[in-house]
């Protein structure tokens, strides 16, 4: 199957909200549709949105055939597969966890970004060559030049049709 289209559904769980919300996007990671809140947008408007709200799930979209890049990294390591359903769509994921906790992680300007937990699974569904992030739960804190901030969250594809 030649795939072109993706869509895909995302439960973002928050500590005070929780968002449902629907992407359409192309081999090349345009997205061309996003159903958020109650609202649609489509073209250019879409790819803000999504950009604006959905920064976790940008890379996995924009950069998929890159997913190896964060996952090969010496922060984490691979703790297995294992076999997932997301809507109509049976496919195995790698599981990842941090090598170390607490991890800081150095960043620009002398900010620093701390992970206290977290974990990801990384899996193609089948029918595609697009590997997605399925899953990413964090904890942990940002120090920078206003100060720390704290996080936590849970963001997970609940799920994805591959329509060609």
């Amino acid at each position: 199957m030649n795939s072109t289209t993706y869509e895909v559904n995302v439960l973002d769980v928050l500590p005070t909200q929780t968002y449902s919300t629907t992407v359409w996007f192309l081999n090349d990671g345009t997205v061309v549709r996003l159903d958020l809140a109650g609202h649609t947008f489509t073209g250019a408007s879409a790819g803000t949105h999504f950009q604006t709200y959905f920064a976790p799930w940008e890379v996995d979209i924009v950069y998929g055939q890159e997913i190896s890049a964060p996952t090969s990294l010496t922060f984490f390591h691979s703790t297995g597969t294992s076999p997932v359903t997301v809507g109509p769509t049976s496919f195995t994921v790698t599981n990842y966890a941090p090598n170390v906790l607490p991890e800081t992680i150095t960043a620009c300007s002398g900010a620093s970004i701390t992970l206290n937990s977290g974990s990801l699974s990384v899996g193609t569904p089948n029918g595609s060559s697009y590997p997605l992030i399925t899953y990413l739960a964090a904890t942990g804190s940002e120090t920078g030049t206003s100060g720390t901030t704290t996080y936590s969250f849970t963001s997970q594809i609940t799920s994805v049709t591959v329509a060609s």
